[in-house]
């Protein structure tokens, strides 16, 4: 269950010094997301925002850069965030 109002979150990435482009078509429940169809061998910054009724929150800062390596036993490239604490 969300805390108050809280829909979820969306998420969004970008390559360094690129725009950033939404990952999720609707807000996302809970702390982790897989996020699909990443190039092998780049990097991406990823920030996230807060979605109430009211509408989309401000957005977090960008994490430090990630750079994408291929999964063990799968051709994509996926990474999975997940909340620090």
């Amino acid at each position: 269950m969300l805390p108050g109002n809280l829909s979820g979150y969306n998420v969004e990435k970008r390559k360094p010094g690129g725009g950033w482009e939404k990952v999720n078509d609707y807000p996302m429940i809970g702390e982790s997301c897989t996020v699909p169809n990443l190039d092998e061998g780049e990097e991406y910054e990823f920030r996230v925002a807060a979605v109430t009724a009211a509408g989309e929150g401000d957005h977090s800062l960008a994490t430090a850069p990630v750079k994408v390596k291929e999964k063990k036993g799968n051709s994509s490239a996926i990474l999975e965030l997940v909340k620090e604490v």
